[in-house]
């Protein structure tokens, strides 16, 4: 007989159009309606939405609700986990998504035994690599609404294969996970509802058994869920059954040999909107987050680990908590930006706090390395926490009594920039039996661009001396180069050249109205977009280890969307663009700012390539994808597609265009979205907007998006969306004669990203570092002037981390983004640690020394 899988569940939106604390107080009241009536029919299930921050934050409120809980996932009748929070794939990196799980599965242990299903009911599109991670996460499912594609795959059940071999059986929810928000029996509901659902699935799939959800945001449980089902079933032909997701993904396994097999991402929007421009949306937060991912994963994570092997004591619950509080702002609604403005302010705090967790944590540790070390202020530590060589000069702030230093342990340095602070008078001194008063003399703070040899996982000791600076010098030149380019401008122009080839108007910025909302850019109807390339330069230096053109860049717009067709009430936003070559033949670096005081537009970057190609190869989740270049949109496309379906892709960290002879990479910080036209590749910057929710759009037809399209839910206005105010960018721009090449783009791409580390226990500003005035206990001097621990050289490691179960323990994440197997060599590291293969959970794997095409790999490393 077929069967019909009900799924009784809630999608909670931790915020939206509400805040967290909405959602706490409004989980105080449905939380204990769904786990009453768990608790008094043993037979009824429900899912809590696949996330666990917000069954610890019922918690928090109703404490002595836990053993109940407790009792309930063991019994079968509830499920937690496997996500902290509801998690973007697209717009965070792999490796935050990877961490939501970790973190996730973590907090979920707490309480009890984890839903292992990748449950994503409602996010806005899907990366290729989700069935890495997940398998990486000991998880071979994944439950999603999002982005499929039916010309594309039959069924609504089938595996989902990653770039490598991983792979996961999948189901979509082909009318999303809100369709039947709650059960009931009278015929009309039967008729139009749940038999006609049962219908539209079984015309897309041969299969006997099929599922369908009950529930929808912020609802509660069904009630009377088996006694309803009676009802049914006298008049059903099919057994409707109350199911679990776990029930129905071991049916899939069953049908293993008669599932079709998808590989690549989900991104199309037909039966669901995905809102492929929404990367652009609330700029701000994206940006924020990638240098709170940033931070944590290059940072605080490698320097935890040093920690921990020298003795400097660290909870990891700290690290949790920093975390967990990015985890927060990374589900879908917040991280894509279609939130109000008092939810986008709560998420930009929380990433404040995470970013204060951070130089808490970092500032304790160097501190008291320092001070094990005995080091005076006029002693440096520098760290490299990487496991390899440093591959570039490091840029460090120090402070010094001298108006003119030298390193003596640098093999070159150069001054960037130095300031005098003047002498004060009457500065107070907490002496041990009374404080006192003294004049306090001038000192200097220099930015200092250096190169020293480095250990490639600890740190090491220089020395500040007095001598003659050598400092970086203006130019009156209007050009820069090094050995493999040359920039000038040239009539106004920016031109680059690369060998032979010269790029003219290499940069452009392109602007136009944006009359769309937080979900989705959407150009005003009769407007065209602006150009603008003139730029005038404001200085040039000239330096041994680098040179740097800063020009400047007016653009004068109008102010408001309705100026925009009439070009009247005209503003000037002033862009400043800061190019640098390094020594040697390291690519251009480009840095933008921009104070926008226009409302209601898209800024785009556009830079030149000089390829013309069909396709772009983008970074994604722990891999590379190819997008075809789209030509023209399809017409009619409005008879298919709920938004138009317009090339603007998302990256996670790079994209590149090659001839095959010939190719140019971008590298990106925090900025994901890109189109490629003709031989540009543009670089959204912003695009902002007044409105959460509005109707009939150029690129999206009909009716509103989110909440505002229901009755009685009026459009909102988010004035801070308009994004008003200073903005910076970072790019990278790589030029070859050569074919895609994945390692080089990996290397090229973690040395744009290089952290430089370092530390003065100094007291000329003690407000540099924030608790460097705080940190009073004194430790004994037991550590040496240099520290070297890990050689990771060959091994494409993007993560060094705290076990988050063993205090002696630390793992070591390693990546494959080519497609070919590679080598895993361990034995360097089995002299000193006890080493085994684990998964991202740390559940132990079969020990080998190899990694698949497009996979992952943990090494979890034990001292001895």
């Amino acid at each position: 007989m077929k069967k019909v899988h009900l799924i009784n569940h809630t999608h909670w939106d931790r915020e939206w159009y509400f805040s967290t604390m909405d959602s706490l107080v409004l989980s105080d009241e449905v939380f204990l309606d769904v786990l009453q009536e768990l608790k008094n029919h043993p037979e009824a299930k429900f899912v809590l939405d696949g996330q666990i921050s917000i069954i610890k934050e019922f918690l928090s409120i109703r404490p002595e609700w836990k053993s109940d809980i407790q009792k309930l996932v063991n019994r079968g009748q509830l499920f937690l986990g496997p996500w902290y929070t509801q998690s973007d794939a697209q717009l965070v990196g792999g490796i935050s998504i990877l961490r939501n799980l970790m973190v996730g599965i973590y907090e979920a242990q707490k309480i009890s035994s984890v839903l292992y299903v990748g449950y994503l009911p409602d996010t806005f599109g899907f990366n290729s690599q989700m069935p890495t991670i997940y398998n990486h996460c000991g998880i071979d499912s994944a439950i999603f609404w999002r982005g499929i594609d039916y010309t594309k795959i039959k069924s609504p059940y089938f595996q989902w294969k990653g770039l490598g071999s991983s792979k996961v059986y999948a189901v979509n929810l082909i009318d999303g996970y809100g369709s039947i928000p709650q059960l009931f029996t009278d015929d009309d509901f039967l008729k139009n509802k749940i038999f006609a659902q049962e219908q539209k699935l079984r015309a897309k799939t041969d299969l006997e058994e099929i599922l369908i959800p009950i529930g929808n945001d912020q609802n509660t449980i069904s009630h009377d869920f088996t006694k309803k089902l009676k009802e049914i079933n006298k008049k059903s032909e099919s057994e409707y059954i109350s199911s679990t997701l776990d029930d129905f993904i071991n049916y899939l396994r069953e049908q293993k040999d008669s599932l079709e097999i998808y590989e690549g991402e989900f991104r199309t929007p037909t039966t669901g909107r995905v809102h492929k421009t929404i990367g652009s949306v609330r700029m701000d937060l994206k940006l924020l987050n990638e240098k709170t991912e940033e931070k944590i994963v290059r940072r605080i994570e490698p320097l935890m680990v040093l920690a921990q092997q020298i003795g400097v004591s660290i909870s990891k619950e700290l690290l949790i908590a920093a975390w967990e509080k990015v985890m927060e702002g990374q589900a879908h609604d917040g991280m894509a930006g279609c939130v109000t403005d008092s939810v986008a302010q709560d998420i930009r705090h929380r990433y404040k706090q995470a970013n204060e967790i951070c130089d808490g944590i970092e500032n304790r540790i160097k501190n008291q390395i320092a001070k094990r070390l005995g080091l005076s202020e006029d002693e440096v530590l520098l760290f490299n926490v990487t496991g390899k060589e440093l591959k570039q000069s490091q840029i460090i702030r120090i402070f010094s009594k001298y108006d003119s230093i030298s390193i003596p342990e640098a093999s070159q340095i150069e001054v960037l920039e130095c300031i005098k602070h003047p002498a004060r008078k009457n500065i107070m001194v907490e002496g041990k039996n009374r404080n006192y008063f003294v004049d306090e003399p001038a000192y200097y703070e220099y930015e200092v661009e250096l190169k020293t040899e480095m250990p490639k996982f600890g740190y090491r000791v220089i020395h500040i001396q007095e001598g003659d600076s050598v400092k970086i010098k203006k130019s009156d030149i209007q050009k820069i180069q090094n050995d493999k380019y040359i920039i000038e401008v040239i009539d106004g122009k920016l031109h680059l050249q690369v060998g032979n080839k010269t790029i003219k108007d290499w940069l452009i910025f392109e602007d136009c109205g944006n009359d769309g909302d937080t979900y989705d850019f959407s150009p005003l109807r009769n407007d065209s977009p602006l150009y603008f390339s003139d730029v005038e330069v404001a200085k040039v230096c000239i330096g041994s280890m680098r040179q740097i053109m800063d020009v400047e860049m007016k653009m004068t717009l109008p102010e408001k969307l309705e100026n925009r067709i009439k070009g009247s009430n005209l503003n000037v936003i002033k862009i400043q663009i800061r190019i640098v070559l390094r020594e040697g033949d390291s690519d251009p670096e480009i840095q933008v700012q921009l104070n926008n005081t226009v409302e209601s537009h898209r800024l785009r970057l556009g830079i030149k390539t000089d390829i013309c190609t069909d396709h772009s190869i983008a970074s994604t989740a722990f891999g590379f994808i190819k997008r075809p270049v789209l030509k023209e949109v399809p017409k009619n496309w409005e008879s298919r597609y709920s938004e138009i379906p317009v090339d603007l892709e998302v990256m996670e960290e790079n994209v590149s265009l090659t001839d095959n002879r010939n190719i140019c990479t971008v590298y990106s910080k925090g900025v994901k979205e890109y189109q490629i036209v003709e031989d540009r590749i543009y670089l959204t910057l912003l695009a902002t907007t007044g409105e959460l929710g509005k109707a009939d759009l150029l690129y999206r037809p009909g009716r509103a998006s989110g909440d505002t399209t229901k009755k009685g839910h009026i459009p909102l206005s988010v004035p801070e969306a308009q994004l008003l105010g200073v903005y910076e960018y970072d790019f990278k721009v790589s030029y070859s004669e050569s074919n895609f090449d994945a390692e080089q783009i990996i290397h090229a791409s973690d040395t744009f990203h290089q952290q430089d580390i370092y530390y003065q226990l100094q007291h000329f500003n003690e407000f540099i570092c924030r608790l460097d005035s705080k940190l009073l206990v004194n430790y004994p001097k037991d550590l040496k002037n240099k520290c070297d621990l890990l050689d990771l050289e060959g091994l494409d490691v993007f993560s060094i981390v705290p076990s988050l179960y063993d205090s002696d323990s630390f793992l070591i994440q390693i990546k494959n983004l080519t497609k070919q197997k590679k080598d895993v060599n361990l034995s360097r590291l089995k002299t000193t640690y006890k080493v085994s293969v684990v998964d991202a959970n740390e559940n132990v794997k079969e020990l080998k020394n190899s990694i698949g095409p497009y996979e992952l790999l943990t090494i979890k490393l034990t001292n001895r």
